[in-house]
């Protein structure tokens, strides 16, 4: 909740080469204007914001830890796959070489990239570069067969539509 000391605003930006965001906490007048010239900035942006967070106290952007677990091969191949999400859209989960991704996963402002995610229980991976965790359901057969998407204060759902080849 935004409110009291954490009531804050913020606005961000981008063009071809650059990007930018800007956050102020509107009681203590603390913030930040963070501005790349690249166009693949936000990881470097979002590092910079969890770094000040933690000097300055700002609750809202300090980075919990998580612990990975390890995960057998034949477990992790078991979510790949592509999910269809609601309202629109599809995401695919890919693992290669014992490591797992979710292929056009929406990273902040960039658009859509590949981004590696992290095994922290049977059911629910992160990524490191993105406030984005993965929670997977199995159906009664114990397939899996759905996802739930958690990306900053956005929640999405999605079937699994197509199993790998």
């Amino acid at each position: 909740m935004r409110e009291g000391e954490n009531l804050r605003f913020s606005h961000g930006g981008s063009n071809a080469g650059f990007k930018c965001s800007l956050i102020a906490w509107a009681r203590s007048g603390d913030g930040v204007a963070l501005m790349t010239n690249g166009d693949f900035g936000s990881p470097l942006m979002t590092e910079i914001l969890n770094s000040l967070s933690r000097e300055y106290g700002w609750p809202a952007f300090t980075a919990a830890e998580k612990q990975v677990i390890s995960l057998p091969a034949e477990r992790l191949a078991e979510y790949a796959g592509t999910y269809k999400l609601k309202p629109a859209g599809t995401l695919d989960i890919v693992v290669e070489d014992g490591r797992v991704f979710a292929d056009r996963l929406y990273v902040i402002p960039e658009g859509t990239r590949r981004v590696e995610i992290f095994p922290e229980s049977e059911t629910r991976f992160f990524a490191v570069d993105t406030n984005a965790t993965l929670t997977f359901q199995r159906n009664g057969a114990g397939d899996v067969s759905m996802v739930t998407l958690k990306q900053g204060n956005r929640t999405r759902e999605g079937s699994r539509v197509k199993a790998p080849r």
